[in-house]
């Protein structure tokens, strides 16, 4: 039986680009969407036999023509999104956020269902819950509690999935921060603190956090692809092992072979400070839990995340 023809979005992106490769390895006929000539060119030269079939679509927005790119396509994955602003200048970002991954996303699921496809696999964010945990992990069953323009947007998108008039399936995933080869974000600002030896605070947090490695989330991704039991669910998903900020720290530099200097600051103490010069946001991300219980891809699709962040290929 020949395998699925696969559209991936944002295939230039940090999870684009290494599942496109996946999926080439894995002999689907692929396609791929960049914004421009040179990540074309990047994702033509890439080093598999059943290379990919690239579409240079520019900037997305409401009225792109995704005509070429899904005729024939029984599945669409959706990666494509504004993400990573670590400095946001935009007077109005919730606008410019719901301009690419609200309306974006609806404009092409629509188009995808106008083209008879027959999947739509949805990368959203863990997010749309919220930005911190407490005390009890996230669920299935949590309630949305988008804090940020970016989440807001996300929970938005999928919101006009769900409501689409379409019988095309539709799966959303909900990751956390995502690691691997290329991150951008705060993983790489902290990569880069930890090359240049700063001392950091951090070396007293006993919160739980829990990331996705990038090879985990593109195994998850792969396991979407196929079963019913998957048609119209969301789905949250994490490395099996929470750890704490200070955990993470060590053991980045460790596999950086760098020597972690970290200096023992009061939780309490380092709270207060960051609070107090306006940092709530980044306290929250360095100090709260964000624990994740992915029952629902264990219990409907007997997911379980294969490797460790050990195992998986940081490469920092």
């Amino acid at each position: 039986m020949p395998k699925k023809t696969i559209l991936v979005t944002g295939a230039s992106g940090f999870v684009g680009h290494a599942l496109v490769q996946a999926l080439c390895k894995w002999e689907y006929a692929v396609r791929a969407t960049v914004r421009s000539e040179t990540a074309a060119a990047r994702i033509q030269a890439m080093p598999h036999a059943n290379k990919p079939t690239v579409f240079n679509l520019g900037e997305l927005n409401d009225a792109t023509d995704w005509t070429d790119a899904l005729q024939g396509c029984d599945t669409v994955i959706h990666c494509a999104a504004r993400a990573h602003v670590l400095h946001e200048t935009d007077a109005n970002p919730l606008h410019t956020y719901r301009r690419v991954n609200t309306h974006v996303t609806t404009h092409l699921a629509r188009c995808a269902h106008r083209h008879a496809v027959r999947r739509f696999i949805f990368l959203s964010s863990i997010g749309v819950l919220g930005n911190h945990s407490g005390n009890t992990p996230f669920t299935d069953d949590s309630i949305p509690h988008p804090e940020s323009p970016y989440a807001q947007a996300k929970w938005e998108a999928e919101q006009c999935l769900r409501a689409l008039p379409t019988t095309m399936d539709r799966i959303i995933i909900r990751p956390p921060v995502i690691y691997g080869p290329g991150v951008k974000g705060n993983f790489e600002r902290l990569i880069a603190l930890i090359n240049r030896q700063i001392p950091l605070p951090l070396g007293a947090i006993r919160n739980k956090r829990q990331f996705v490695g990038l090879d985990n989330l593109i195994d998850f991704i792969q396991t979407c692809i196929e079963p019913e039991q998957a048609i119209d669910e969301t789905f949250l998903i994490a490395d099996k092992d929470a750890l704490s900020t200070t955990q993470l720290l060590q053991y980045l530099a460790s596999a950086m072979g760098k020597k972690s200097t970290l200096l023992r600051i009061p939780h309490p103490l380092l709270a207060w400070a960051l609070k107090s010069i306006g940092q709530s946001k980044l306290a929250n991300q360095l100090l709260g839990n964000l624990e994740i219980q992915s029952d629902k891809a264990r219990t409907l699709l007997g997911w379980e995340p294969p490797y460790s962040m050990q195992a998986q290929r940081i490469s920092l």
